[in-house]
């Protein structure tokens, strides 16, 4: 064992500083709160089709044995890919199609569109899945119900990422006090995208960790129908927020373009 040094040339207040800066980015920067949340939430459905089913098709009626419970991933693994193609390359597709309707304009907002999409199947997936489950509907029902969920998540993760990546190009163009632009595009990078992924992926931790203890007396408390209920209402009223970022997301990153530069002015 031995003492925690810095990194040669980074002071104990650099390394501080960097700490508890993506943290500031999470209450600062719209975008890193936006993605944080809705990224962390689509965690918590994998996590609760994952914990979910080996309990219940296990159980009466479906009787399932190890291996028919592990072919039910089957369908949210088709649902996700089927989300990454339409929240991938078909997303690239409609923003460049767009840019060019718009006289070559783009906003990173434009990406947000087609969340229109899983904001209605992610929640009706889980609807289907649980309501089917809890009235005892043949298997192929709550697939189809997993399956929906699938493409949201799917869609949705391959959506938000490459928004928050894009959310503050403009800034970085807009970075004059460095003299080679090459040297500003990768120093503002590894500021704003690498510090915000750091919330990110903490905020996901977190919340996928706590939803992983929380299913099962969720689920005994509420039985299996409202349990879904509640959780298809919880995705749609947290994926609603993609209408208001849609609207004011540029505005909201031109009141923070201020804030961003000081952050990455001061290292």
């Amino acid at each position: 064992m031995t003492a925690f040094e810095p990194t040669d040339g980074i002071s104990f207040k650099t390394y501080w500083r960097h700490m508890w800066t993506p943290f500031l980015l999470f209450f600062r920067i719209p975008a890193v709160a936006f993605v944080g949340i809705e990224y962390s939430l689509m965690m918590c459905w994998v996590a609760i089709l994952a914990t979910t089913q080996p309990i219940l098709f296990a159980a009466p009626p479906y009787n399932f044995s190890s291996v028919g419970v592990g072919n039910i991933n089957i369908a949210p693994f088709i649902g996700a890919v089927v989300g990454a193609i339409y929240g991938g390359p078909l997303n690239d597709y409609y923003v460049v199609y767009m840019a060019r309707r718009r006289a070559g304009i783009y906003d990173p907002e434009l990406r947000l569109h087609m969340l229109l999409a899983p904001l209605i199947v992610c929640p009706l997936g889980l609807f289907l899945y649980g309501i089917s489950i809890a009235n005892e509907q043949p298997w192929i029902v709550p697939c189809i119900g997993s399956s929906f969920v699938g493409f949201g998540i799917g869609s949705v993760t391959s959506i938000i990422l490459p928004y928050y990546g894009d959310s503050y190009r403009e800034v970085w163009l807009l970075s004059l006090h460095f003299t080679d632009l090459a040297t500003s595009w990768s120093l503002i990078i590894s500021q704003l995208v690498a510090e915000g992924l750091v919330v990110i992926t903490f905020i996901r931790n977190v919340v996928s960790t706590g939803i992983s203890f929380a299913i099962n007396p969720w689920m005994t408390g509420l039985g299996v129908q409202n349990m879904f209920i509640s959780t298809g209402c919880l995705c749609f009223g947290t994926m609603v927020f993609i209408i208001p970022m849609m609207i004011w997301g540029r505005k909201a990153r031109s009141s923070t373009a201020d804030y961003y530069l000081s952050a990455v002015a001061a290292g």
